[in-house]
């Protein structure tokens, strides 16, 4: 069943670019707390974002660690507004969604309007200093950005020497990670420490450093000239795909004429050569070429192994590298080495929870996938546990998308193991997810499979009505789900065997249609239609798509 999807990932040095990676450095927190602190306290209407929910995602995205950190720390702190925090933080903890009124009420109307708004604010600023303290922690000296911080506190106490030494330091692991950024915020903060020291004894190093910052911003010049290609590439294949193919196709040959693109030869780091390995896999992909895309694939997989340290440092962005050769090994039936990166994947160490729930997404996400794409139905379910475990253990650390992603997937595998008890409850599960905006696709897919599951019981007619005002929305009109409700419609109004039999033949017909355009959710409502209409198990109708 062919409906994997290759994870192209955005490489962000710092850790908070689009893919949205939790910030995981000094520098992230770093650079947040220095952009809220430019707000004035005294202008309410520059404090109206805090009236949002920053705030609220902030605390409801904590992991089990920073949580007792930020709790022990409410606890702890001592003044005549201590017990409030403590209260809102308790209040906005346990709030799915944010709910200012709720909040009042749960603060006892101690704060409102311009004052709740500050409050928020410096409840926020104390919150992520513990948290940034507590990843200062968790790196130790392992991470560049650390050095960095601390060179640049030694040099404001006037110790030039200790802080030029710290600068080496962090200037060594930066390199040694091949982080372009790190090392040239390094190299400008050693040229500045250097001024302190005298320069008879340090001249060599001063040369040898200046020598470096030009080599270090030229790599950043050239890291970023990539990173704009590989963005506007990522743009044409997700925001455009509605867009004629051969536009897009045209746009993507014009980059690839630029001079970046013309070889490797021009990508001077580490980050540089990911990128231009990524936008190469996208554009192969585009023009259908299974086996270049896939050894694109491959030599990004090379390039991360060929940095053990960074491997380490970064074990999210390693693993999503090789989610992406699974899907592309799955594709093109190396069913043996994708079990290989799939075990690789498996294996890579874990320090903190953060760590623990990104694994657990990526890899159980792959496993599903993979068993489902070939034919190991029994395999996907003997981890339904598992994953149904770490879904109830991480709960809000795991975004919306991915609870509805795991639970389609587990109910898909039950519809084709004709268990329609167990594909009802989860799809179910997906339904009563209302609030939630990520994968509104499978959110229509759930509903749609939930009603085809029900035909011919007698809330049915119930079950239709209650989702006619979902699939009339403006933003539902996809020709997939128009045609599989119009169809769920129609047949319900049948009654002899004969014309019931022909429905199903007819919409296996037409979702042939739609599964060679590749619709997500086209080949799993196929194959239940095709067991309706033939009168055998799914599992038998999944199980010929196998045989050889």
């Amino acid at each position: 069943m062919k409906v994997y999807v290759a994870i192209v990932f955005k490489f962000d040095p710092k850790g908070t670019g689009p893919d949205r990676t939790p910030p995981n450095d000094l520098f992230s927190f770093y650079t947040l707390r220095q952009a809220i602190s430019g707000v004035n306290h005294q202008n309410h209407k520059e404090l109206d974002f805090m009236e949002n929910d920053i705030l609220h995602r902030f605390v409801r995205s904590l992991d089990t660690g920073e949580l007792r950190v930020c709790q022990q720390y409410l606890s702890n702190a001592k003044g005549k507004n201590s017990a409030t925090y403590k209260l809102m933080f308790d209040a906005l903890l346990r709030q799915k969604t944010y709910n200012r009124d709720a909040l009042i009420r749960a603060i006892k109307g101690t704060w409102n309007g311009p004052r709740l708004a500050r409050e928020k604010h410096r409840l926020f600023e104390d919150l992520i200093e513990m948290v940034g303290r507590l990843h200062r922690e968790r790196e130790g000296r392992q991470c560049p950005w650390t050095h960095w911080q601390d060179a640049r506190t030694l040099l404001r106490m006037g110790m030039a020497q200790e802080a030029a030494d710290m600068a080496d330091m962090g200037l060594k692991r930066a390199m040694a990670l091949e982080d372009v950024f790190a090392e040239l915020q390094l190299r400008e903060l050693l040229r500045e420490i250097l001024k302190e020291l005298d320069r008879k004894t340090v001249q060599t190093t001063i040369m040898t450093n200046e020598q470096g910052l030009q080599t270090a911003v030229a790599k950043v010049a050239n890291l970023t000239t990539y990173t704009l290609i590989r963005d506007r590439m990522l743009d044409y294949v997700l925001k455009h795909r509605v867009a004629e193919a051969e536009a897009v196709r045209k746009e993507m040959d014009e980059m690839m004429r630029l001079p970046e693109m013309q070889g490797i030869g021009q990508a001077n780091s580490l980050p540089a050569q990911l990128h231009y390995y990524t936008i190469l896999s996208m554009h192969r992909r585009l023009h259908s070429d299974p086996d270049g895309t896939l050894e694109a694939h491959r030599q990004v997989v090379r390039l991360w192994e060929g940095n053990g340290p960074r491997k380490a440092h970064q074990p999210h962005l390693y693993r999503r590298t090789l989610a992406n050769l699974i899907g592309m090994l799955t594709l093109t039936d190396n069913h043996d080495e994708a079990r290989e990166m799939l075990a690789r994947m498996e294996a890579i160490p874990l320090l903190y929870q953060r760590d623990k729930v990104m694994h657990f997404c990526d890899v159980e996400h792959h496993y599903q996938l993979f068993y489902l794409n070939v034919g190991e139905l029994d395999k996907a379910l003997e981890r339904e546990e598992g994953i149904m475990d770490g879904l109830r253990e991480y709960g809000h650390l795991i975004k919306p998308g991915a609870h509805i992603s795991f639970r389609y997937n587990l109910a898909v595998a039950h519809v084709i193991n004709d268990r329609p008890g167990a594909a009802k409850r989860l799809f179910n599960e997906i339904r009563d997810m209302k609030d939630a905006t990520d994968r509104q696709d499978l959110q229509g897919l759930a509903r749609l499979f939930h009603l085809a599951l029900f035909l011919g019981d007698d809330g049915f007619d119930t079950f239709l009505r209650n989702s006619r005002t979902f699939f009339r929305t403006d933003d539902r009109q996809y020709g997939f789900e128009q045609a599989i409700y119009q169809w769920l419609d129609h047949h319900s109004k049948l009654s002899e065997e004969q014309a019931l039999t022909q429905s199903f033949a007819g919409l296996t017909e037409q979702l042939l249609q739609f599964e060679q355009q590749r619709i997500t959710g086209a080949e799993e409502f196929r194959i239940w239609a095709q067991a309706q209409a033939e009168g055998q198990p799914a599992r038998e109708v999944y199980a010929r798509r196998f045989k050889r």
